[in-house]
């Protein structure tokens, strides 16, 4: 591939958020980072906060599970986390978000 073409794909790439470019006089020459838009491109970023929510609160009910030693409690717990799933973590995220937004008077 010439360099004009590389060129003219690296500020396409860099004007859609996917990559920071190492510039040079003639224009980019290489990739400085690749940026959030590009994660996501290749599954690699959650898709959104509310992803990010719902997995942690996964993680949290999960880990909760795992120290209780009180056998009801645990299964509840595990309950919990299976429910957060088959909502979806987006979906999931969402309430969360909606919930700490009213506790800190944003909502």
């Amino acid at each position: 591939m010439d360099l004009p073409t590389v060129q003219s794909a690296l500020k396409l790439l860099a004007h859609e958020g996917y990559v920071e470019t190492k510039k040079a006089w003639g224009g980019p020459i290489g990739v400085a980072q690749v940026g959030s838009s590009g994660f996501r491109a290749v599954g690699q970023w959650p898709s959104s906060n509310n992803e990010v929510f719902g997995n942690a609160m996964v993680e949290a009910l999960e880990k909760l599970a795992s120290g209780e030693r009180d056998k009801e409690k645990s299964q509840a717990l595990r309950a919990a986390a299976s429910d957060v799933r088959a909502i979806g973590v987006n979906g999931a995220g969402q309430v969360l978000g909606s919930f700490v937004k009213g506790l800190v008077g944003l909502g």
